[in-house]
Formats: C-alpha cells, sequence, structure tokens
C-alpha cells in the first residue's frame, strides 16, 4: 500500500461523514409545478347548425362549430345517421393543421369523428369543420340525426343540433358543368386541377368508392394530386365549388 493511498483510507470516514452532515442541512424544497388545465363541460358545447348549411344541389354542407372559451385541439364527435335519407361523402376542413379521420360504420350506422390539430382550433362564430352529405329525397329532416356524442379535448361536452324547425327543403337537382379541368387524362403519377374558384375534391373508383375525398383546392393556381398509390382504372372526380358548381370529369389511370 503506498503512503498516498494510506492517508486517503485514513482521512475517508471523516470526508464522508462531513459530506453527510453539509447534505442533510441542505433543505430541498420541491418547485411547484404549474398545469393549465382545460376545464370543459356541459357549457361547452359543439354545434351542428342546419339553420347555416350550404345547399348544393342534392349536396348539403353542415357547418360544426366549436362553442367554448378554452383553447380546443381535439375534437371528437359520433351520431346516428338515418341512411334512408342521407350517404354521407366527405369531411371539410377549415382548422390549420388538422388530423382526422371519419368513418360511417355500416353495422351500426353511426358516423364517427376524431381530430386533433397542433394549432387551436377555430371557435364560434367560427366553423371548426363540415360534414358533406347527398339528401335522397327533397327534403332533410331534424330527425335525420340522433343519439349524439360529443368530446372536446377528450372530455364530454355537449352536442346541440340546432334547426329553426323540423326539415329543410333541399333540391335533387345537380347543378353541373361538363368542363373540362383535369390534366394529363389518362394520367400516371399526378393530377393537375385548374380552378378558377375555391372548393373541395371528392375522387370515385369505378365502384363508387371514395378514394380521396374533400381535398382542397385553391383558386387560380395550378393543383396537383399524387395518384401513383391508386390502382389502375377509370375514376370519377368531382369538385363541389363555393359557388353551388359540381363539376365532374370521367379520368384514367395507366
Amino acid at each position: 500500500m503506498t503512503l498516498l493511498t494510506f492517508v486517503f483510507l485514513s482521512l475517508w470516514p471523516w470526508m464522508d461523514q462531513g459530506s453527510h452532515n453539509r447534505l442533510s442541512d441542505i433543505s430541498i424544497q420541491p418547485q411547484p409545478i404549474a398545469f393549465d388545465l382545460v376545464d370543459i363541460d356541459s357549457f361547452d358545447r359543439i354545434i351542428f347548425s342546419l339553420d347555416q348549411i350550404i345547399i348544393i344541389g342534392d349536396i348539403v354542407e353542415i357547418p360544426v362549430f366549436a362553442a367554448t372559451d378554452e383553447l380546443i385541439n381535439a375534437m371528437d364527435f359520433s351520431m346516428l345517421l338515418n341512411v334512408e335519407n342521407l350517404e354521407f361523402l366527405s369531411i371539410v376542413e377549415h382548422a390549420e393543421d388538422l388530423m382526422y379521420a371519419a368513418f360511417l360504420n355500416p353495422n351500426d350506422l353511426k358516423l364517427r369523428f376524431t381530430s386533433n390539430s397542433f394549432t387551436p382550433y377555430p371557435v364560434a362564430p367560427f366553423e371548426s369543420v363540415s360534414i358533406r352529405f347527398r339528401v335522397k329525397s327533397p327534403t332533410l329532416k331534424k330527425s335525420d340525426f340522433s343519439n349524439f356524442n360529443c368530446y372536446l379535448n377528450g372530455e364530454r361536452c355537449t352536442c346541440d343540433l340546432q334547426l329553426k324547425g323540423d326539415e329543410i327543403t333541399v333540391s335533387n337537382k345537380h347543378i353541373e358543368t361538363s368542363d373540362l379541368f383535369i390534366s394529363p387524362n389518362p394520367a400516371t403519377d399526378f393530377l393537375y386541377i385548374e380552378s378558377d374558384e375555391e372548393g373541395t375534391l371528392d375522387m370515385f373508383d369505378a365502384l363508387g368508392r371514395a378514394v380521396i375525398r374533400g381535398h382542397k383546392l385553391n383558386t387560380n393556381s395550378l393543383n396537383n394530386i399524387d395518384v401513383q398509390m391508386l390502382p389502375r382504372g377509370s375514376y370519377t372526380v368531382r369538385i363541389v365549388t363555393t359557388h353551388q358548381t359540381i363539376k365532374t370529369q370521367k379520368i384514367l389511370l395507366q
């Protein structure tokens, strides 16, 4: 054993005791952590406003609002639909950075919508999303919707279906144009859409199944859609403009 090692081992008990005493004299106070809790309750509502719907032929868009004083980053709802009169088409998003999924379950006939966004949702009087349906009869009835469940930021809130009266008259006549607005056709990788109006685009396969829903189109610009992952075949593209015009065009992917 070296002299240095002997001196260190001789002093260790004293050093350890002194260190322990010094540490025990330090009073460690836990620091409070501030949480900004969002208190969602029955006074907070998701409004489905049938009084403010947009009617485009037999297609209607129902605006959905978050009526709350809180910052909202998630919205979820479900509703039972009368599928004898309603066909769910798509969701039209109005919030920035919105990530969502919407699905009509054929077993229980419920439309389920779940969403979140890093950017706070717009709140009433600004709509968060709109729901697009095709109405199969001349009238849209309040009774076509029932059994609502609504959540804001994961907490249950009130569902508010608003309509003055019991039904709305809906035209079952399309306002269509046959203008060619997509190129190239046939296409392989991308579709390019020229639009002089804002609107949304839906795309359906040969069996009528939606493969693209609610794609936003910018006005006075060349919009492009990636179709590389879609199976080759024939499709129908439909644009619904903000001026209540429906444009459809057949395309071929090869």
